[in-house]
């Protein structure tokens, strides 16, 4: 059997999403850019405080609304989820364990969250410092194998702690309804394409990490602490951060730049090198955040901070449609 070309699939991926997203603005979007009830917007943070109505999305998942109380109700977050078939699903905690240096670079390609309650945070990517108020998030524990995640599940079930696996909002986890490996750390990316060149940077990692075992294998605890503190630089600069290392600082740029080199032949056999190559034009240009940051700046020096926010806001959903 043939397998399927994994970047004609990605091409494919956001052509329904995005025609649908259209015909919504259209529809409740009745006078644009002024009066309308609601649009479709791509971001990672929606708490923008407009003095519109408010969608309160916090109670969607129904399961988490108990244990988040008011944690829960200012949750308005979005994030970019990957989800990506192993082989083997018995090797995803393997995966995982050994995926955890690159989850800094794939926020720092997402940043869509530089502002909250009406405010700039000084972050690029407020959204993970929000959603870390709850338990069980960030960087995971240095689990090796399938069997040490699930005694720490089963631990956590028999005291009532969580009813299953989902429970588990890591930035990267086993998927417990799917046999994937589900990345979760990146922001919603305001244009299609930039989530599309992540998800196949993430598709073509997770290849080259299952066909090449030894790759980061002796991560220690030294090793994620660094992963935590890299983890803050995204979230502070975006793709102008710059990562700490066992050799020194890294840019993002230069991150993102051995990936590639060290991927390029797993990116050739998924067919999605054209893909992973616009990661490079994010790094360049910027992300969703540094140009609503760009919007909002230009506008706060010839109005209001409100003007200047509904600026920010137009700019969001006009990209989204593009």
């Amino acid at each position: 059997m043939s397998q399927p070309n994994i970047a004609e699939e990605l091409r494919k991926a956001p052509v329904e999403p995005l025609l649908r997203g259209r015909h919504l603005a259209l529809v409740v979007g009745d006078d644009p850019p002024h009066g309308r009830g609601l649009e479709l917007a791509h971001l990672a943070d929606l708490d923008l405080r407009l003095g519109r109505a408010q969608l309160l999305l916090g109670q969607v998942d129904g399961r988490r609304g108990g244990e988040r109380s008011k944690i829960g109700q200012r949750d308005l977050l979005c994030g970019l989820h990957v989800h990506v078939e192993l082989p083997d699903p018995d090797q995803r905690v393997d995966v995982m364990y050994r995926m955890l240096p690159y989850l800094p670079l794939f926020l720092a390609l997402s940043t869509s969250s530089p502002f909250w309650q009406s405010r700039h945070t000084g972050l690029k990517g407020y959204r993970l410092a929000a959603y870390d108020e709850l338990p069980r998030t960030g960087v995971p524990e240095l689990f090796r194998t399938r069997e040490e995640f699930d005694a720490y599940v089963a631990a956590l079930v028999r005291a009532r702690v969580i009813e299953d696996s989902s429970y588990i909002w890591w930035a990267i986890r086993p998927s417990l309804l799917n046999p994937t490996l589900e990345l979760r750390a990146p922001d919603s990316c305001t244009l299609v394409e930039d989530g599309v060149a992540i998800a196949a940077l993430y598709r073509t990692l997770a290849r080259h990490l299952y066909v090449n075992r030894w790759r980061n294998a002796d991560l220690d605890a030294v090793g994620r602490a660094i992963i935590v503190e890299n983890k803050w630089q995204a979230q502070r600069y975006g793709v102008h951060a710059t990562f700490a290392a066992e050799d020194g600082a890294v840019t993002v740029a230069e991150m993102l730049e051995r990936v590639i080199c060290d991927t390029a032949a797993d990116a050739a056999a998924l067919g999605c090198t054209a893909e992973i190559d616009r990661c490079r034009a994010i790094v360049g240009a910027g992300t969703s955040a540094d140009a609503q940051l760009a919007v909002f700046e230009a506008h706060e020096q010839n109005g209001s901070h409100s003007a200047a926010l509904r600026a920010v806001t137009d700019w969001i959903a006009a990209a989204t449609l593009q």
